[in-house]
């Protein structure tokens, strides 16, 4: 489900750390919220560990450079300075 979100067309169903590389500044990912749901799926005692394993390999790795990246897009183009970006972290 995810690589088809990201690549934004049919796929294997898995995820591949290039399938990121290639789409990691596609602002229509919401990658926030894909982080968001990943950390929510870890709370569940029924989450399915193998497939969340998997998920947080692959992504971890860009989870620094890809959380926040949306609303930090959307305040550039609204024209906000560095310091009220900064104030985001």
């Amino acid at each position: 489900m995810l690589a088809r979100y990201i690549t934004g067309h049919e796929s294997t169903g898995d995820l591949y750390t290039e399938q990121i590389e290639r789409h990691k500044e596609d602002t229509d990912i919401n990658w926030d919220a894909i982080y968001d749901y990943l950390d929510e799926r870890r709370t569940y005692d029924n989450w399915i560990s193998g497939d969340q394993e998997r998920c947080d390999r692959i992504l971890k790795p860009f989870e620094d450079e890809l959380r926040h990246q949306r609303l930090i897009f959307v305040c550039i183009r609204k024209g906000k300075t560095n310091d009220a970006i900064s104030k985001l972290y």
